[in-house]
């Protein structure tokens, strides 16, 4: 962040600064994702000044996009342009994360998260209703094949002992994806499948 920025950077309130710091653990958002998270229960109106404020003090920046059909908004980001190709897949993970923080306590999280060989598409230690600790990974399928992207979980007991061995349990998976799939399960990991509209949330975490 450049000295003029950071001077700026200090002098805001503290919810400005979690705006910050929301986007730079997602990557990539929208106001609605931003609002879910953080102006809960108020008009859209003060996420959208708070937003522009950021935006006109460079301190954050933004593009608009379509991320569904009949669907144009603006994305807002930090470091490099998010690319057309991809935005639909990126923003489907924010959405995925937002509406988890919304819901729990949510103690990390890391988009393109590596453990081993596997990057996974989303990684979020949360607490459940009886305050303890889980674990999840996420992907994100919107092509290809379903079944591609829960194989490469086939060996991830091994990776996990030899990668993070702090973990006292192994991590479900979740795949979110409207594409046709079974709901194939591998033997060392529980693995939860959603589509993109997420109305099971609360039964991929806890259950």
């Amino acid at each position: 962040m450049a000295k003029k920025n950071k001077v700026v950077f200090d002098s805001l309130v503290t919810r400005d600064k979690k705006i910050i710091e929301l986007i730079e653990k997602v990557g990539v958002i929208t106001r609605e994702q931003v609002q879910r998270v953080l102006f809960k229960k108020v008009h859209q109106n003060i996420p959208m000044r708070r937003l522009s404020h950021l935006t006109e003090n460079k301190l954050i920046k933004r593009s608009y996009y379509q991320i569904e059909e009949h669907k144009n908004v603006y994305v807002y980001y930090l470091g490099k342009k998010p690319s057309k190709r991809n935005i639909r897949h990126e923003i489907t993970v924010t959405e995925f994360i937002t509406n988890v923080m919304a819901i729990t306590d949510v103690l990390e999280v890391n988009t393109h998260y590596e453990i081993g060989n596997i990057i996974a598409d989303g990684y979020i230690k949360y607490k459940d209703s009886e305050g303890k600790i889980r674990r999840l990974l996420l992907e994100v399928q919107l092509s290809n094949k379903v079944n591609d992207c829960v194989e490469k979980y086939k060996d991830i007991k091994n990776l996990i002992l030899d990668n993070r061995p702090d973990w006292q349990t192994i991590p479900r998976l979740i795949v979110i994806t409207d594409l046709p799939h079974q709901e194939d399960q591998l033997k060392n990991v529980k693995v939860k499948y959603d589509t993109k509209d997420m109305k099971n949330l609360r039964k991929l975490l806890f259950d």
